[in-house]
Order: C-alpha cells, then sequence, then structure tokens
C-alpha cells in the first residue's frame, strides 16, 4: 500500500482519477480516497494540517510500518521552469533548521532538488530549491512511524520569479500534476515494489501461530523461532518445519530441531 498525501484537493483529484480511487465516506476530519494499492488523503495548507492528517491516517487505517508515503504537491522556485517535476532530496523546515534525508534509491530521469517548508508563500525563492508549505511537516511525521526509504516528495514547479505575482486557480493546479503523473506513477510503481519486499521480510510466517498453539514458547524464544522460521523459507526447504518438530516436547527442543536442518542444509548447499 501506498498512501499519497497533498495538501489541496486539486493537487488530489488527478490521482484520484488515474488510480480510480472511491472515497472513503462523510463525516471525516480529511477528505480521503481508497484503492487497493493507493489511499489519497488531502489535508489542507500548512504543517500543522500536513502533521494531523498523517498522524490520523496513521491511527484511523490500516497503515503499516512497510506501507509507502509519497507527498505530492505544487511548490515554487527561482528559475525552474513551470511544470517541472522533482524527486524530494532534502526536507528543511525553514523556522526550525531541522532536516530530513529521504534516501535517493529510486530510478528517476527528472531533477532531484531539496526542499524548504515556509510558514507564509515564498515569493523570493533564493537558491536553485524548491519552496512548500508543507513538506518538512510531512517527513516528520511519517519518519516516526515508517521506514525511512518509504517516504519520499515530488514537487511540481506551479510558480517562479516571473510568475510568482499570478494567481494560480484549481484547474491550472490540477493540470500541473496531472501532465506529472507518468512520472509519480514510476515513483509508486517502485515504491509498492520495495513496500511489497519489506512486508514479505518482516510478515510473520505462516506456520508460526501452529507452531505458538503448541509449544509455549516465551518472548525471547518466539523471536528465535521467527528467526528460524524465515531461514527455512529463505532456503526453499521442501519439509515442513512442522513435521521436522512433531517429535519435540518442549521449545527448547524445538529450536534446536530447526537449528540443526537449517545449519545442515546450509552446509550442503555451499559452493562446490
Amino acid at each position: 500500500m501506498i498512501n499519497i498525501v497533498c495538501a489541496l484537493t486539486a493537487e488530489a483529484q488527478p490521482v484520484v482519477d488515474r488510480y480510480k480511487l472511491r472515497p472513503a465516506g462523510d463525516n471525516l476530519p480529511f477528505s480521503l480516497f481508497l484503492g487497493e494499492r493507493v489511499r489519497v488523503l488531502v489535508t489542507g495548507v500548512g504543517k500543522p494540517a500536513s502533521a494531523a492528517g498523517v498522524g490520523y491516517l496513521f491511527a484511523h487505517s490500516t497503515a503499516r510500518r512497510h506501507d509507502g508515503w509519497l507527498n505530492l504537491g505544487v511548490a515554487g522556485h527561482g528559475q525552474r521552469p513551470v511544470g517541472t517535476t522533482c524527486l524530494v532530496t532534502r526536507f528543511l523546515d525553514r523556522a526550525s533548521h531541522r532536516s530530513w534525508y529521504p534516501p535517493q534509491i529510486y530510478q528517476w530521469e527528472m531533477p532531484r532538488l531539496e526542499l524548504i517548508t515556509v510558514d507564509s508563500p515564498e515569493t523570493d525563492f533564493p537558491d536553485d530549491r524548491l519552496f512548500d508549505m508543507e513538506g518538512s511537516a510531512f517527513a516528520a511525521a511519517c519518519i516516526r512511524w515508517a521506514t525511512g526509504e518509504l517516504v519520499q516528495s515530488i514537487k511540481v514547479v506551479s510558480d517562479n520569479r516571473e510568475t510568482v505575482h499570478r494567481r494560480l486557480g484549481k484547474r491550472e493546479v490540477s493540470q500541473l500534476i496531472a501532465t506529472s503523473l507518468d512520472d509519480v506513477d514510476s515513483i509508486v510503481t517502485q515504491m509498492l515494489e520495495l513496500s511489497d519486499s519489506e512486508h514479505a521480510i518482516h510478515s510473520d510466517p505462516p506456520e508460526l501461530a501452529e507452531f505458538l498453539m503448541r509449544w509455549h514458547f516465551t518472548a525471547t524464544r518466539q523471536r528465535q523461532l521467527r528467526d528460524l522460521l524465515r531461514r527455512w523459507h529463505a532456503l526453499e526447504i521442501l519439509a515442513s518445519p512442522l513435521s521436522e518438530s512433531s517429535a519435540c516436547q518442549f521449545p527448547r527442543e524445538v529450536l534446536r530441531a530447526l537449528s540443526d536442518r537449517l545449519d545442515h542444509t546450509s552446509l550442503r548447499i555451499g559452493p562446490r
């Protein structure tokens, strides 16, 4: 699952249309749209709204640590052309001077730029950086619960020094996001692949529940059992780990039996 967080409905609507998402319902504190693999949350403008929206979604949904989180929206820049789509390499909060660095592990052919989050609209745009009003709060909120590689941001340049004084309407904002969706989709696809991989690595092995019903494992031995069962599946041993342990009476015997089989298998499949 990937959670796409936007400040404005105009930013979210092209994504909702692209992935054919449905409204989560009425009487919610935030607008939320749902799909099988993608959710879109509209938080409102500003750092408090962004942080509150992310916190709400973590607390009141099925969001898990290894889900993806993508902040998508428009941003200002000094000289980059309007419509330029950028991947954020650093979130910098101007007020607190705190920074967050999303790991750059994704294939991306468009510009990669730092993002400065400000408390009021920027009109100067110094340096080769993006400016918005939510990014740092999004990063700070997500990184408390999510895997760092799965917290990312894509910004589309909506105004620069030449256009800063014109008023950008909802239709123009939606059009900017819509024209960037192929690039956005490439990151969404990569993040979903990484999310699936992380969930597979960290999820409980399928036999764990039955082991815990048959034998009483302490918390420490449960961790050892999880590790052994994950190794078992990584080595693709055809025999069932339950059958390997069927003659065991005590948890320590189960762990020893599984460990012995794994050690033997590891040695057997080593280099010849």
